[in-house]
């Protein structure tokens, strides 16, 4: 397996240790990275994101494109939650993606179209541009009688 960079955006929401646990009324609190290798999702203790030398760079969200609010959802006041995994090429451009969890299947369509629109820019490790995974969690919600979609900042 190539070594491959994971970042976690959902922060395990509330401190959910995995997506099937996530709260129906979780927002996104803040930007998580590790690493991944072939055996485990374990974060190495020597890891922190301070310790960014010249030659790394973590990737950042350069182009996002929001999920639609269903019509239909809207009209019965549906809301839910969903977290996409995205896999993206080493120039930032995502290359597939699937749904971890989702909370109604309703805004599945919405949030893959949204994602696969999404850029970043790329992740470098000893100069090098290399490939990573995201998970990307989105929470669909009314907001003073308004829908609204929330997706990660950068």
């Amino acid at each position: 397996m190539k070594n491959t960079f994971v970042i976690s955006l959902v922060t395990l929401f509330l401190g959910c240790a995995s997506a099937s646990e996530i709260p129906r009324t979780a927002i996104p609190l803040q930007v998580q990275y590790f690493r991944i290798d072939s055996t485990s999702l374990a974060v190495p203790d020597s890891f922190q994101a301070h310790n960014i030398d010249t030659c790394k760079a973590m990737p950042h969200i350069a182009k996002k494109v929001e999920p639609v609010y269903q019509p239909i959802a809207i009209r019965a006041r549906v809301e839910g939650d969903i977290v996409v995994r995205i896999f993206v090429r080493t120039n930032g451009k995502v290359q597939r993606c699937r749904i971890v969890y989702a909370s109604s299947e309703l805004f599945n369509k919405d949030a893959i179209d949204a994602v696969m629109a999404w850029s970043f820019s790329p992740y470098k490790e000893n100069c090098v541009a290399k490939e990573f995974i995201a998970d990307v969690p989105m929470a669909f919600r009314f907001q003073h009688g308004h829908p609204e979609v929330f997706t990660p900042q950068n």
